[in-house]
């Protein structure tokens, strides 16, 4: 098989990709790391594959799906592992029997649909009973509104409340995150091994102000606990 090359396409994320995106996007998946170990993992929307094959080091098995061709295609050929495979599908019909997994991981996937009944449905369907599911969708007020900015890709966004509206309605507990890249400046002296205070413009409060992107766990049963979660670039 000739090497597939994955070209940017303007809005799938590529690891060569650098930045705030690139902490946004990895935050997400070592993150979800932290919920699969041991557990049959669907990756829904995998793209190019970087992140099926970081829940892949802890999981027992994972597929990613998603619905180019091409991509399924390059990630089968760079992230090889004998707990990992990729399968070309969508995710309002995703290529998998009933009750196949365990955890279901969907990160800035349903903004690209305009039936997301549809995709809740496919994800109760080949979700095992007291599975968990790990969802990420940009907040458009803040992703949208505010910039009046769009993304020509994005089909249908949903504002914070529409989307715990639409999760809550599939499953009996839930559990809201808030995620956003912040700054923070550091000052230490370079000649002393003394601890050091961080500080930012921000004063200190509960949750994640301004959040660009919204998280949802959901379950039947008892949710993972992920209170807190800071990644550096």
């Amino acid at each position: 098989m000739s090497d597939t090359v994955l070209k940017p396409d303007g809005e799938r994320f590529l690891p060569q990709f650098s930045g705030t995106i690139a902490l946004e996007h990895y935050h997400r998946y070592f993150l979800a790391q932290k919920i699969v170990e041991g557990l049959d993992v669907l990756d829904i929307a995998s793209g190019e594959g970087f992140g099926s094959e970081i829940l892949a080091r802890v999981a027992k098995s994972v597929v990613g799906v998603d619905i180019a061709e091409e991509a399924t295609a390059y990630a089968a050929q760079h992230y090889m592992r004998d707990n990992l495979r990729f399968v070309t599908g969508s995710a309002t019909e995703i290529p998998l029997t009933d009750g196949s997994v365990d955890v279901i991981i969907s990160f800035e996937t349903i903004e690209h649909l305009e039936n997301h009944d549809g995709m809740m449905a496919e994800i109760r369907r080949v979700l095992r009973p007291n599975g968990c599911l790990m969802m990420s969708s940009p907040n458009k007020l803040v992703y949208t509104d505010r910039p009046d900015y769009h993304n020509p890709f994005h089909v249908r966004e949903l504002y914070t409340k529409e989307f715990i509206d639409l999760v809550q309605r599939y499953f009996g507990q839930t559990a809201h995150y808030a995620q956003r890249v912040t700054a923070a400046s550091v000052v230490a002296r370079q000649d002393s091994d003394a601890r050091f205070a961080t500080y930012t413009t921000e004063a200190a409060c509960a949750g994640v102000a301004d959040q660009m992107y919204d998280i949802i766990l959901a379950s039947d049963a008892t949710l993972p606990d992920i209170t807190l979660s800071l990644r550096r670039p």
